[in-house]
């Protein structure tokens, strides 16, 4: 019998359309109460709950979502549904840095004492040969000064400031849903969507007029399940008072004439006296209160900090938006009229759609605060005081991100010109080759001479190759950019391609990955005079030292890190420093400070691996925070390089009877000395422009000496800081690195870093005869005054 010829195209529409009317249907019922939840894109065009599970067939919320995955990009998660069809990136991501926080977990735990050294031991979840980092506790430590030199499984006490305080914003950190635990809240930085769904806020503006708010990672609300802000719960025990706050201090009194130091949670650490760049300790004052109107982060005007890096009238480049969702975002300002409430607003995903495209503003909900990402569009953190903290009246800042204000600083030069994070660091720096690291400089390698060369030596090349089949597969999802087998691509020091770059009739170009921008790349010894700068032309500038040791603009410098375990609930001393950059933090300050004292809660906080709570929160200050001026050392690779402290640290702990368990001590590592750490990094503040000859040379900051400032006292000179008397428990400044003869005061955590010793300090000597060669040849001239040896600056 002969099949009807009208039954076969029915027959044939009806297997093609079918399952795209069940979806329909079942979508629409999604959507129906989600409408703002949009659609995937292109080339991820999947049922609700391919990715999400729950009953599509249900229209009540409980039936429908019995079994669905709130974020099934969440590599954590058993039923990880990304991991389906990108095996092999999964494989690379769950290994980066970014997911396994092995780098802020050992070197903090060699800065403790808690291991040895800082070799990748533990990771926020086990991987390979990585531990996880063990479960924090609530008893104490030894009462001694070894802070955690006992056995780090039982539960040190830097694992539980690692838990609860350090490791929100990393891919694995997912707070699993348990008893307690973050229920329909957990944080949304886990997994592939940090960095590939494209959030916005839910005020429902445009994905390019986004600006970058508290979003993501975010603490349960009061109304939630976080105990600490819930009215009248865990109220403090029968029969026993809150302690009085001392008129005029800030700290509670301490049982038995015993007080907690004023360095850590009394008055203040490092008052400098009038006219110094100081500010007073974060725990009980306020900090960054500047001394007699000399250079902190509230320089007045014509003093302090120059107009160059206080960012006024200093060509201030517009914000990075969180477009470029899919491509072509947009690289405009930030939404001017977006304010938040005091609690934080919620964000939500912009939509479904997955883009590779990931645009600075994105990069920024993770690495904001002083963290290398923050300075590349110009932005340094406030101190915590309410008296730093406001909204700005400039239309075009942005008001809050992570619970951070923000000065505004001058830019990196790149942002200035349109790129973006990913423009410059390739795939494997971002998403990994598969391998374990335990410190950046294992996984970052560009380097700005990787693209701008040397003179005489153009950048370095390669043609692409058929094999090259993740540079072609990344550029092909992309969008924005070409790549095509045969064209010739700058190679980082990592070896890795720059697969938006490309070598043209003898010039080097770049295209963005955002917007699709094509950049002209200048190069070293390609200057339209035909004349070097004088400082490219010194020998060992250029063969000795980072770029960015003379062209960053500004750099991170927050020194004196006080951390307190605050068991007790006495929030007064806190009140003025809410701005903690922690959620949690301000949650629980802010929900208790409102309330009577009768009512204050005993804090509580969760662990960010775990989701549970526990009793105790981490609250934190800084002694001083400037970006003013540089300090150099000598980086992994033997070059001088920029440093910034990373971390001092100064610990306290009052318990939950109101017990000083400890007071204000410094952590030691396993060999004994100080956990006070400088390490080199790379400032994203890069300008044209360079730091000035007497910047570096015969600058004592610049070298690690302090800043060797002395008065005559009884025949002899002596320094005006008095750290000990402070309560910091040092003999020297915190930003003196070395002693005259090069030997250490405080310690690096990075691998093959130091500081600069003594032939280093004779080389820099304003008296070295090589110098005042070159200082004489860069003033041929120009009017000048005084010794070129002692020279400070042009004549007025």
């Amino acid at each position: 019998m002969k099949t009807p010829r009208l039954l076969i195209p029915a027959f044939i529409c009806a297997l093609v359309l079918l399952p795209a009317i069940a979806a329909i249907s079942w979508a629409s019922s999604c959507l129906q109460c989600h409408p703002g939840a949009g659609h995937m894109n292109h080339g991820h065009s999947l049922s609700c709950v391919e990715c999400h599970r729950g009953n599509a067939d249900r229209s009540e919320a409980p039936e429908a979502h019995e079994s669905m995955i709130a974020n099934p990009s969440d590599f954590t998660n058993p039923a990880f549904a990304c991991g389906r069809c990108h095996g092999e990136q999964t494989r690379w991501v769950e290994r980066t840095l970014m997911s396994t926080a092995a780098g802020i977990i050992n070197q903090t735990r060699f800065l403790w004492g808690a291991q040895k050294d800082t070799s990748a031991r533990y990771a926020v979840r086990a991987i390979d040969d990585l531990a996880a980092l063990p479960e924090a506790s609530d008893s104490g430590p030894p009462r001694n000064h070894r802070v955690s030199g006992h056995d780090a499984k039982s539960g040190a006490l830097v694992d539980d400031l690692l838990r609860r305080r350090c490791l929100r914003c990393h891919l694995g950190s997912s707070g699993e849903i348990g008893p307690g635990g973050f229920k329909n809240n957990p944080p949304a930085g886990a997994g592939c969507a940090a960095c590939h769904v494209v959030k916005i806020p839910l005020t429902g503006k445009a994905a390019n007029e986004t600006p970058l708010a508290d979003g993501g990672n975010e603490a349960p609300s009061s109304g939630e399940t976080a105990p600490q802000a819930q009215s009248g719960a865990n109220e403090a025990p029968t029969g026993k008072s809150i302690r009085e706050a001392p008129a005029g201090e800030g700290a509670s009194e301490a049982p038995a004439g015993k007080g907690a130091s004023e360095a850590s949670v009394g008055k203040g650490a490092s008052e400098a006296p009038a006219g110094n760049n100081t500010s007073e300790a974060s725990m009980g004052k306020g900090t960054n209160e500047a001394q007699a109107g000399e250079g902190t982060n509230e320089a007045p005007a014509g003093k302090g900090a120059s107009e160059a890096s206080v960012g006024r009238g200093t060509g201030k480049a517009p914000l990075p938006s969180a477009g470029g969702a899919g491509g072509g975002g947009s690289n405009t300002g930030l939404d001017p009229n977006r304010k938040l409430s005091p609690t934080g607003a919620r964000d939500s995903f912009s939509s479904h759609r997955i883009t590779t495209a990931v645009p600075t503003g994105q990069c920024l909900r993770c690495h904001n605060g002083n963290r290398a990402g923050a300075d590349y569009v110009g932005l340094f953190e406030r101190d915590h005081s309410l008296s730093y903290n406001f909204e700005a009246r400039d239309p075009e800042v942005l008001p809050h991100l992570q619970k951070h204000s923000y000065h505004y600083l001058l830019p990196d030069v790149h942002h200035e010109r349109g790129m973006h994070c990913i423009d410059c660091h390739p795939v494997e720096e971002l998403m990994g080759e598969g391998k374990i690291h335990s410190q950046a400089q294992q996984q970052v390698g560009v380097r700005c001479i990787d693209c701008h060369g040397l003179p005489g030596n153009p950048p370095k090349t390669r043609r692409v190759a058929a094999s090259d089949a993740r540079a072609l597969r990344a550029a092909k999802a992309n969008g924005n950019y070409e790549l095509q087998p045969g064209w010739k691509v700058i190679t980082t020091s990592g070896g890795h391609l720059l697969t938006n770059t490309r070598e043209k009739d003898g010039s080097f170009l770049l295209t963005s990955k955002i917007d699709g921008k094509v950049h002209r790349i200048p190069v070293l010894g390609r200057e339209k005079s035909g004349v070097q700068p004088l400082n490219h032309r010194i020998p060992g500038h250029l063969d000795k030292m980072e770029c960015t040791a003379c062209h960053a603009a500004w750099t991170f410098q927050d020194m004196g890190l006080h951390l307190a375990r605050q068991d007790w609930p006495d929030y007064e001393p806190w009140a003025m420093l809410t701005r903690q950059g922690d959620p949690q933090a301000f949650n629980v300050l802010e929900s208790n400070i409102a309330k009577p004292r009768t009512r204050w809660s005993p804090p509580k906080s969760f662990d960010w691996l775990s989701g549970l709570s526990r009793n105790g929160i981490w609250l934190s200050g800084y002694s001083l925070r400037r970006w003013e001026g540089r300090v150099l050392g000598i980086n992994f690779r033997g070059l001088v390089s920029a440093l910034r402290p990373q971390y001092q640290y100064w610990l306290s702990w009052v318990d939950s009877e109101g017990q000083v368990v400890l007071d204000s001590i410094i952590p030691e590592t396993a060999d004994g000395r100080k956990a006070l750490a400088w390490n080199p990094y790379a400032p994203h503040t890069t300008r044209t422009s360079t730091a000035d000859c007497w910047d570096c040379h015969g600058n004592p900051r610049a070298l690690g000496l302090g800043q060797k400032l002395f008065r005559a006292k009884d025949g002899r000179n002596v320094g005006l800081g008095r750290p000990r008397a402070d309560g910091l428990g040092i003999d020297f400044d915190l930003d003196q690195l070395i002693d005259d003869l090069g030997l250490p005061f405080q310690v690096t955590s990075r691998n093959g870093a130091g500081f600069l010793v003594r032939e280093h300090l004779d080389r820099m000597s304003a008296a070295n005869p090589l110098y005042i060669k070159y200082l004489l040849e860069f003033y041929e001239g120009k009017e000048a005054y005084g010794d070129p040896a002692g020279f400070t600056g042009p004549k007025k």
